[in-house]
């Protein structure tokens, strides 16, 4: 019998027994297949389902590796009897046909209407959290959150049966169990209620109202809903039908969701200031029934907890954008608590501006609504519905995405408003103020992790699309950076299971190919969500004859007029239905007089038609509507298409030298409302100064007055353009640094393009939008050579040379060339205006890229300055980075017992709490790279019980230390130590954790490392699969240009095919890492090449002169580095040797005295194995 828990706990019993099972890969496949039993799985997808971010090759190899795990610890009960796996060589299963037992099926089953209380007691009984805590693979996440939603909804019928059985002392139990798994579970406190006053202890039934209220206030925000006043009323009445009154509410709650916040809060300031530019404009909409069908459909899949992301695609005037809004604003009608937000992409700044879209979606949700509504982009209801929402959207934002505070919503706003709505303080208000605090400080040296965002961002959605479904809208993403790209990504594999539904809009991809990817990147995104969720795209690009007449008609009776159907036609003729030509060849005419209203306000057609004279197409009509324009509704709009698709209106008054209320008037009345060429967006706030935000209302109005000017003419306006924006944000001026820098950019004004490029990089750098940064840096790099020499210039180029250096490592690995080149480049300024304070910085560097390239006297080199420069300045941070320097070097020379001197120095000098910033500044936490090193040092020295306990000190400072690099790192290392340890499963365990958090992170030196590791460690294990991990992962170590630790690799790789019999290949390889060795001085591990050469000639029969010579080298090298335990493995193989050869006498003398000199560590493999050899030759 098969007993499987999952809930709360990853326990399997094998007829009572416990199965160890220790790989987490593992434990994911047999929970997998249990759970989705009943069929058989193609092998390619449960290995692209379980291992995502793999090569298909790799997967399948996790997938066997995974498999064969399973099958080892849950082995058949005799031979030839059947298996609980069944596996061919196509697809694999789990055997329900054998007796088993899995907690989640007793929860998940069926309910009859009739059950009992007992039966459902006996079903929710199996409930102790959630489905496998601390995995997080994607189809986890969503079956997890469909038990929670079983184990709720039986727990509401429970609650409801016990309380019409008057089971008060049940109610009393199974409602405080609920209210431990649950979230906030307001009708559990109203069933505690219920029973206690039933039980006639008032002070209690009290004090669970109390709790339910602080509860709700604390977790998420609001206050109890209508129904537990009412019952609270009630029960204080001491009305006789309590019960029946009880259960009727108890059943209506099961239909009827919860009010976001009772009472109604007090609307925010800017509401009762006064009106704002109008109300909101909803232009007439007609046709596209289908794809608002459509939409619909999706909307009700993502209510009904089926959330994906839909794509609108369309040419320019096709109608995306009028159609999304038109969607939005039915929707909103009719599902009165959905949220809608909506984030804008800019043709100006997009690619250069992380994650904007995502910026303005998270602000509006966080309360951030005054400017949309000043400019009549919102109804003064839904800026309430908003402002009632805003405190469980920014306690989910405090609780689930903390790093998001001052990243993606500013802090301090954020505050302001916050106390504005809430009046007083509460727990999660007096975190925020914490958090903003802390976040200002850390996150100017420590940003956090992309991964970290993406992840945090979609739990923040998650957690609140559980209250109330959320519709975001993403327009123009077809200028959206790679960052942004990336996010929908991740948060549209992740929001299968919420009411979510995330709706992009752009024009075809197709026509935007980056300069610098070659295909847009959004095509690839689109490519993969169409592969997993089927046809989710919208296309607005081909209008047939019978949709574009109906568009025709639609949109000319959508106001009275005598026009017949000759009229109807011509105008489809000359339009083809095309909405923006058909909607602005109309407003043409209007203007031409070639329509006119009549005496009954009707339209008709003017005495002047001649369709002849019309434009033909959409961009004759723009250029004979502007041609009507004033000059100096010209002038305002050419100098606003200067500054963008959106301009603000003091920028145009200062340049214009008007007066803004007189700008104001012509733009809101005249070019607004009048001739529709701009639209108000809202009114922002900078300290005392107002900012007035308007836009074009299609991108087609702004490129013609832009393109009206010669490059003259742009370059001026441009640097006026940037001058007044940084006059009016002031202080400020470093949240549009991607917008000044490209006005001065395109002014030919170097200095400041290269001054703000800078700051826009430090801020990409921030928000972990690392392609970003390295763009604006390589960019201010390349304008900084049109200024004028000089040491300024240097010493610009040499902040900006390090900075770049330092986030090339994040994006390409230690030994990219272009890390080099950077910090080449870097030395050389350094050099030219002497010991510049950076200079630490880029020798650190240049020495981390020269030992990823496994040129060690170069970084020996370095290293010795490091520490010479450290001890003259008597810097202590300074010194804490050159001894780990000079230990991590030395370890690899082979110099064990002076490495260790230095890695100990260092740890001396050390302090988490006072050293946190290193981590960023320098790649890695210092403390945690001693402490992996110094492990590996005391194990080769003979100290095998020192080097485990310096290994989990590692592991743990990594975890206090929370900076994945630094955790990648200490994995890594962890199973490099467990290697050497022979404790080849947690090996194995940590290189798995190594390739899931690198692979994670975008870590591609450590990822290739672990991926290494695992073929290293598996090659003791499994061969054949261990040399196709080996091989994969010594590949992926080279193409990044890595040559440290391929000596080592190689000589387990020749290993390994020693093992498998093809014993020439294996010489082969060790051979080459005999030459790579010589050639790097990487001689860590040199006593192991040469032990493993006689391994090897040992299986292929080789004589024993042969073998002894290589155990003699090897014990020789051991012994001139202090590695004890590589001199006790060599001496080992040899008595081995000897004994075959009858000299046992001269082996127990031998091993006799390696194994006296080593004083600890007994009971490990090495010595273990040794005391057996000796036992047996005393004998």
């Amino acid at each position: 019998m098969l007993e499987v828990r999952l809930l709360g706990q990853f326990e399997v019993l094998l007829n009572g027994n416990p199965v160890e099972i220790a790989s987490r890969p593992a434990q994911s496949l047999l929970a997998y297949l249990i759970l989705n039993t009943g069929s058989l799985h193609r092998r390619e997808k449960l290995a692209g389902l379980l291992w995502p971010i793999s090569s298909e090759q790799s997967a399948r190899v996790n997938l066997r590796q995974s498999l064969w795990r399973i099958r080892k610890a849950i082995p058949p009960e005799a031979e030839n009897e059947a298996t609980y796996l069944l596996a061919d060589n196509f697809a694999i299963g789990f055997n329900s046909a054998l007796p088993h037992w899995v907690d989640a099926f007793v929860l998940d089953q069926k309910q009859p209407e009739d059950w009992s209380s007992k039966e459902l007691i006996e079903c929710v009984r199996v409930y102790q959290g959630e489905l496998l805590p601390g995995f997080y693979e994607d189809w986890v996440v969503l079956e997890r959150e469909r038990l929670r939603a079983a184990f709720e909804n039986k727990m509401h019928l429970l609650m409801d049966q016990l309380v019409q059985e008057r089971q008060w002392r049940d109610v009393l139990d199974w409602g405080e169990r609920w209210i431990a798994h649950g979230e906030a579970p307001e009708p559990a406190y109203r069933a505690l209620m219920i029973a206690y006053h039933q039980l006639g202890d008032t002070s209690k039934m009290i004090a669970s109202y109390q709790r339910c209220r602080d509860t709700l206030q604390a977790v998420l925000g609001v206050e109890p809903s209508t129904q537990t006043e009412e019952l609270l009323a009630h029960l204080k009445e001491d009305q006789a039908e309590i019960v029946a009154i009880a259960s009727e509410i108890l059943e209506e709650l099961k239909t009827k969701p919860l009010p976001l916040q009772k009472p109604a809060p007090k609307p925010p300031a800017f509401l009762e200031e006064g009106a704002g530019l109008g109300k909101p404009e909803r232009p007439p909409f007609v046709a596209r029934a289908q794809e608002l069908l459509r939409l619909e459909e999706f909307l009700e899949n993502s209510l009904s907890g089926k959330g994906q992301v839909v794509f609108v695609t369309g040419n320019a005037g096709s109608g995306k954008t009028a159609l999304v809004m038109e969607f939005a604003h039915r929707s909103q009608e009719k599902v009165q608590d959905l949220v809608i937000s909506m984030g804008l992409c800019s043709s100006l700044t997009g690619i250069g501006d992380p994650y904007l879209p995502f910026r303005e979606i998270l602000g509006l949700l966080t309360g951030d609504a005054e400017a949309k509504w000043l400019s009549g982009a919102l109804s003064t209801n839904y800026a309430l519905r908003l402002w009632d929402f805003m405190p469980r959207a920014v306690q989910s934002l405090v609780n689930e995405g903390p790093d998001l505070v001052g990243t993606f919503v500013p802090g301090t706003p954020l505050i302001s408003r916050v106390q504005s709505r809430l009046h007083e303080d509460t727990a999660w208000s007096s975190q925020l103020n914490r958090l903003v605090e802390r976040n200002a400080v850390i996150q100017v040296d420590h940003a956090p992790q992309q991964n970290d965002l993406f992840e945090q961002y979609t739990r923040v959605l998650q957690t609140v699309s559980r209250h109330t479904p959320l519709m975001l809208i993403m327009d123009d993403f077809q200028w959206a950076d790679l960052g942004s790209i990336s996010l929908l990504f991740h948060l549209g594999r992740q929001i299968a299971d919420s009411r979510i539904l995330l709706l992009c809009v752009h024009r075809p991809v197709e026509e935007y190919s980056r300069l610098d990817q070659g295909r847009h990147p959004l095509l690839r995104t689109i490519s993969e969500f169409k592969r997993i969720f089927g046809d989710i795209q919208i296309d607005l690009s081909q209008v047939d004859e019978t949709e574009g007449m109906a568009f025709v008609d639609a949109f000319l009776n959508t106001e009275p007029n005598r026009f017949e159907a000759h009229f109807h036609q011509e105008l489809f003729r000359h339009t083809g239905g095309h909405p923006l030509f058909t909607i602005e060849l109309l407003r043409a005419m209007e203007e031409r007089g070639d329509i006119l209203r009549d005496d009954e306000h009707r339209w008709v057609i003017g005495p002047t038609l001649n369709w002849n004279d019309l434009p033909s197409r959409v961009e004759g009509v723009v250029e004979e509507r502007v041609s009507r324009l004033s000059e100096e509704l010209r002038e305002v709009l050419t100098v606003a298409s200067v500054e963008g698709e959106k301009f603000t209106a003091e920028v145009a008054a200062n340049i214009l030298k008007a007066d803004i209320r007189e700008i104001l008037s012509s733009l809101s009345r005249k070019l607004d409302k009048q001739h529709r060429l701009v639209a108000a967006m809202g009114i922002r706030r900078l300290e005392s100064r107002r900012i007035s935000e308007y836009r074009f209302r299609h991108l087609l109005f702004q490129k013609h007055f832009y393109n009206g000017l010669d490059a003259i003419e742009r370059a001026y306006l441009h640097e006026h353009v940037g001058a007044e924006l940084e006059k009016l944000y002031g202080d400020n001026a470093s949240e549009i640094a991607v917008q000044l820098a490209q006005h001065f950019d395109t002014a030919g004004v170097p200095e400041k393009t290269v001054m703000y490029l800078h700051i826009a990089a430090e801020r990409a750098k921030r928000l972990s939008a690392n392609e970003e940064a390295v763009a604006h840096f390589k960019r201010a790099l390349e304008l900084l050579q049109s200024l004028p020499p000089g040491l300024e210039r240097t010493r610009q180029e040499l902040t900006l040379q390090t900075a770049l250096g330092v986030v090339l490592v994040a994006t390409k690995g230690y030994a990219a060339q272009e890390v080099e080149g950077a910090f080449t480049r870097a030395q050389e300024l350094c050099e030219e205006v002497g010991e510049d304070p950076q200079l630490f910085s880029v020798l650190y560097g240049l020495r981390a890229f020269h030992l990823a390239r496994a040129n060690c006297a170069k970084a020996h080199e370095i290293s010795k300055r490091l520490l010479r420069m450290a001890q003259i300045s008597e810097d202590l941070d300074l010194l804490i980075e050159a001894q780990q320097a000079m230990g991590t070097i030395l370890f690899y020379l082979g110099e064990f017992e002076e490495s260790r001197r230095h890695l100990e120095e260092c740890l001396e000098l050390y302090s988490l709490d006072h050293h946190r910033t290193h981590a960023l500044q320098y790649g890695q936490d210092p403390g945690v790279t001693c402490l992996s090193y110094l492990a590996l040092v005391l194990w080769c020295m003979g100290y095998p019980d020192g080097g485990l306990k310096k290994n989990q000190e590692a592991m743990a400072l990594a975890e206090q230390a929370a900076h994945p690099f630094s955790m990648a790192l200490a994995l890594n290392f962890s199973a490099m130590f467990y290697h050497c340890y022979r404790d080849f499963q947690k090996g194995l365990g940590c290189a798995e954790q190594a390739v899931g958090l690198s692979g994670t992170h975008n870590f591609p030196f450590f990822w290739a490392m672990g991926r290494s590791l695992q073929g290293v460690l598996m090659v003791e294990l499994e061969v054949e699969d261990g040399l196709e991990y080996l091989r994969e992962g010594l590949g992926i170590w080279l193409a990044t240009g890595a040559e440290l630790g391929r000596s080592q690799f190689l000589t387990f790789l020749g290993w390994g095919l020693g093992l498998s019999g093809e014993t020439e290949e294996g010489l082969g390889a060790i051979e080459e890492a005999r030459e790579r060795m010589n050639e790097t001085g990487d001689r860590m591990m040199e006593a192991e090449l040469h032990r493993l050469k006689g391994e090897v000639l040992k299986v292929q029969g080789a004589s024993l002169e042969e073998v002894k010579a290589c155990y003699d080298q090897a014990t020789e090298v051991a012994q001139r580095q202090g590695a004890k335990l590589f001199e006790l493995r060599a001496t080992t193989d040899l008595a081995r040797l000897w004994c075959e050869h009858g000299r046992e006498k001269k082996a127990l003398k031998r091993l006799g005295e390696i194994y006296g000199g080593i004083s600890e560590g007994l009971d490990t493999p090495d010595l273990r194995e040794a005391g057996v050899l000796l036992e047996e030759l005393n004998q």
